[in-house]
């Protein structure tokens, strides 16, 4: 089962902080990073973790319809 959660909201309002936030919190509670192009200076990013075969994608760039879009289908449709 596949299960999509968006943040939504102004510019500025903290929904790409909010996510990082999710990256980490993921890395704390044992999950592994399978594949990702996190950086700790940059802000735009994905990543895709596991655990107990359990695959959790996440990202933060998306302002735009193309950019959801794509981002999402990248996930959906890595190699992993």
């Amino acid at each position: 089962m596949k299960k999509i959660f968006a943040l939504r909201g102004k510019g500025n309002s903290g929904k790409t902080a909010t996510i990082r936030i999710l990256h980490d919190l993921l890395l704390k509670n044992g999950f592994q990073l399978i594949n990702s192009n996190f950086s700790i200076n940059g802000w735009d990013f994905y990543s895709i973790f596991q655990k107990n075969n359990k695959l959790i994608g996440i990202t933060s760039s998306g302002d735009t319809f193309d950019l959801v879009f794509n981002n999402l289908d990248n996930l959906i449709n890595s190699d992993v």
